[in-house]
């Protein structure tokens, strides 16, 4: 298990894992003129909740790799490496780096799938369990539901208690 967070540097920033979200960062004189010119924000922080998936391009003879985050609330630019210059989600990287950002979107990508599995609970507080006993009741009194139905029900609810 690596240790987190566990961050990737690239040409044109670093993208961290923090376990709960991912950090990206804008390095050098590119990202300095980003930051300022209004071509795109520069630095994110994008929640782990929020992260759909991600993107590496290995390269080819003209273009560098790349790495690119994809989430919600964004809109993703799709197509080669020239088409994501400019997009806020996206880092190159040398071939050097590539181990690390390869590792990066596993680690991403497991956590993604870990919160999915995860069991959601839901619980309703005391005082609304009081309030459905009682609506259960009342459908149970006018005929709605059996004797049968209102049992099954109520040792439902008391059992969250």
């Amino acid at each position: 298990m690596d240790k987190l967070p566990f961050t990737a540097v690239g040409a044109t920033g670093e993208v961290s894992f923090t376990g709960t979200s991912v950090l990206i960062r804008r390095k050098g004189l590119l990202g300095a003129m980003r930051q300022v010119s209004g071509i795109g924000r520069g630095n994110k922080d994008v929640p782990l909740s929020a992260v759909t998936g991600v993107r590496i391009e290995p390269g080819s003879l003209f273009t560098k790799p790349f790495f690119q985050l994809i989430h919600s609330g964004d809109v993703q630019v799709q197509g080669g490496a020239n088409d994501v210059g400019n997009d806020d989600n996206s880092v190159f990287f040398g071939k050097s780096a590539k181990p690390d950002f390869e590792r990066l979107a596993q680690l991403i990508l497991t956590a993604i799938s870990e919160m999915k599995s995860a069991p959601l609970t839901w619980t309703l507080p005391v005082e609304d369990l009081t309030e459905t006993l009682k609506k259960l009741a009342a459908l149970k009194d006018s005929g709605v539901l059996t004797e049968e139905e209102f049992s099954t029900k109520k040792a439902e609810i008391l059992s969250r208690l």
